[in-house]
């Protein structure tokens, strides 16, 4: 009788918005042993409902020692650590956690003889082809251009995965945009939800795109599959200007739709307001230089090649959008 062999798959950042999401995921496939890497008294809350079913590893990726064991007799590792931040405060603290986080997992993963990486990047390490609005795989980094430092980041752990793909690892790489879902609403770009529900005024004026974290989670089960390997692909639902999708998000909340347009001179006037109230008060900044520029710029993503590959189809942002508000409201409800 053949025995049915399970593969072994960890996930690093397991706690996080798109790790919980991928741990259930992994979790409702037969295939998979499911395994999550979190550092101690990490919160996590995401996974309470599937506490019991994954086998919890205790480490940190910047800890050589901790990712030798949790990577001992894996078969897969799901990298999705890293800090997301758009304050320059945290530069250093996401280089490191990014980029030498990263290298710590590739290298390990070499040691190892790990048999397959999916990596987590992101849309901010692709480049912008001057006087064009679409972007593609192809678009490649722009070194002149001013980068936010978790673009930057980012950027050199790709690097890094690139790098041990030279090397022999078989690495598949995902650059999610803007990630939407429900999770903990003081993550960075779940946030769009309590500012407009208080009342948000202000509106950018540029577009990117989004997608939905249980599309994001799917995806990158697939691309365990050895045939997705030495590829990268942009993982996007939609096209939006802010505008739009504020304004669909408003209307489902039943609050005013924002009004005040994010024109380049009141971006200036705001960025520098952040910076003074950040150095006084203390705290994250809500708005740097260079966010003031990204989030006025018009992109859009190209996501044809994860539809062919993948043969997917993604959510539509209405669908998105209403799940994303109707959990928003149960949890607002459940602390009124």
């Amino acid at each position: 009788m053949q025995t049915h062999y399970m593969k072994k798959v960890l996930v690093t950042g397991a706690n996080g918005l798109l790790g919980s999401h991928v741990l259930k995921e992994l979790l409702a496939d037969t295939h998979y042993e499911v395994y999550g890497l979190i550092r101690t008294k990490s919160n996590n809350t995401l996974n309470q409902n599937i506490h019991d079913k994954v086998q919890w590893i205790y480490g940190d990726i910047l800890d050589i020692i901790d990712l030798e064991n949790a990577f001992e007799g894996m078969d897969v590792i799901i990298h999705t650590a890293a800090l997301v931040s758009y304050d320059p405060k945290l530069a250093k603290s996401m280089m490191k956690i990014n980029e030498t986080g990263t290298a710590n997992v590739c290298n390990t993963a070499l040691l190892k003889g790990i048999k397959k990486l999916v990596y987590i990047s992101s849309i901010a390490t692709l480049g912008k082809i001057e006087g064009e609005n679409s972007i593609d795989e192809s678009a490649e980094w722009n070194q002149g251009t001013t980068h936010t430092p978790y673009a930057l980041s980012k950027y050199k752990a790709e690097m890094q995965v690139w790098r041990s793909f030279y090397e022999g690892l078989p690495v598949s790489i995902l650059n999610p945009s803007v990630i939407l879902g429900s999770g903990r609403w003081d993550q960075t770009s779940l946030q769009i939800i309590p500012r407009l529900a208080k009342g948000g005024t202000i509106y950018p004026l540029g577009s990117t795109g989004f997608v939905d974290v249980s599309d994001v989670a799917v995806l990158t089960i697939k691309a365990i599959d050895e045939k997705y390997t030495g590829q990268r692909y942009i993982i996007s639902g939609f096209n939006s200007t802010y505008k739009e999708l504020f304004d669909l998000i408003t209307a489902k909340l039943g609050v005013k739709k924002p009004f005040i347009p994010l024109y380049t001179w009141l971006a200036n006037l705001l960025w520098r307001m952040e910076y003074i109230r950040s150095t006084i008060m203390g705290g994250n900044k809500l708005l740097t230089k260079q966010t003031a520029k990204t989030i006025n710029t018009f992109k859009e993503y190209d996501n044809s090649k994860s539809i062919k590959a993948f043969d997917f189809t993604y959510k539509d942002k209405l669908e998105t959008i209403n799940q994303m508000v109707n959990a928003y409201k149960k949890k607002t409800e459940r602390h009124n």
